[in-house]
């Protein structure tokens, strides 16, 4: 499915619930990333939680793209060293590395505390 993530979501969801009719745990990346699209998820995920008793469980975008540099604006990236992440600006735009997903997931990588990363500083 192609397009804005707010006119996708859900639409995507009822297709994954008509497929799967007893969902009980979702998992998701919770960012770094768009600022937009967090919220959105999170609102989505926390929606869930509340209404369907869907247990929620989120992890770093870092876990899955290889700890990688992770596009936030202009020349600057999101990286994350010695488990801390902050931003850092390159001297040229980098190419970013595909986020990839196992055939099982290791619940290891995912916890409880689902609050999206919003990392970038107030301008």
């Amino acid at each position: 499915m192609e397009g804005q993530l707010s006119d996708c979501l859900l639409p995507l969801f009822v297709k994954v619930c008509d497929k799967y009719p007893k969902i009980q745990t979702l998992f998701f990346i919770n960012g770094p990333g768009s600022f937009m699209a967090l919220k959105l998820v999170y609102i989505f995920a926390k929606t869930l939680a509340m209404t369907k008793g869907v247990e929620i469980l989120a992890a770093s975008g870092f876990d899955f793209n290889g700890n990688s540099p992770i596009r936030a604006y202009g020349k600057s990236y999101f990286v994350r060293k010695n488990g801390e992440i902050f931003l850092e600006n390159f001297e040229e735009l980098r190419e970013e590395a595909e986020y990839t997903f196992p055939q099982i997931l290791n619940s290891d990588y995912f916890s409880h505390s689902i609050k999206p990363l919003y990392l970038l500083p107030a301008f």
